[in-house]
C-alpha cells in the first residue's frame, strides 16, 4: 500500500525490489488517504470521497491479480493498531490473510534482510513506518526528503500548518525544523 504515489525514495526502492526478484510489485492507495480527503485533514473536506477499510483494499488487490491469499508484513511490534488489526484477521474478520512475520521483531526483519543482502529502506527515526500524516512523519520529510514533503502538500495543501506549530512553538519536543 502507499499513501501518494511518486515518492521518489521509496520508488527506487520498489524498483530495485522489482528487479531484484524479477516481480512486479502491485501498487494500491492506503486505506487511510481516503479518509483524511474526504474529512479533511490538513485539506478541504470531500464529502464525495469514498471510505475506504483494510478489506476494501484486499479485495481491490484480488482483484487486480486473481490471486485469493493475501500475505501481509505487519508485525505484532509494529505498534497497538497492527496487533489489534491482526488479531481481529486471525479470528476470522478478513478471510485468506496471512502473516507470516507476524511474530518477528523489527531486529528479526533486519537480521534476516542483512542476512539476505537487502537493503534496509531510508526511515524517519531508524523505524521504517511509510508515508503517512503523523507529525513525526511530515516533520521528517520535511527536513530530510523535501521532494516527498512536496508531494503531500500536493495532496495536502495545508500541511504547512504542522511544520509551522513545530517551528513556533516546539510542540514535539524536538527541533526537527
Amino acid at each position: 500500500m502507499y499513501f501518494l504515489p511518486g515518492i521518489e525514495y521509496l520508488e527506487r526502492e520498489i524498483d530495485a525490489a522489482e528487479k531484484r526478484y524479477g516481480i512486479p510489485i502491485h501498487r494500491i492507495r492506503h486505506w487511510a488517504y481516503y479518509g483524511a480527503k474526504r474529512h479533511g485533514v490538513y485539506c478541504a473536506p470531500q464529502p464525495e470521497v469514498p471510505l475506504w477499510n483494510l478489506g476494501d483494499v484486499y479485495n481491490k488487490v484480488r482483484e487486480m491479480t486473481g490471486i485469493t491469499p493475501v500475505l501481509m508484513g505487519g508485525k505484532r511490534d509494529d505498534g497497538q493498531w497492527r496487533r489489534t488489526n491482526s488479531s481481529e484477521a486471525r479470528t476470522g474478520g478478513y478471510e485468506h490473510v496471512y502473516r507470516p512475520i507476524y511474530e518477528w521483531t523489527t531486529y528479526d526483519v533486519v537480521g534476516f534482510c542483512k542476512m539476505k543482502g537487502i537493503e534496509i529502506p531510508k526511515a524517519e527515526g531508524g523505524k521504517n513506518t511509510g508515508v503517512d500524516l503523523s507529525t513525526k512523519f511530515v516533520l521528517w520529510a520535511y527536513k530530510n526528503e523535501p521532494q516527498a514533503y512536496g508531494k503531500l502538500l500536493e495532496h495536502f495543501p495545508f500541511l504547512d500548518a504542522m511544520v509551522l506549530r513545530e517551528a513556533w512553538f516546539n510542540v514535539t519536543g524536538n527541533h526537527a525544523v
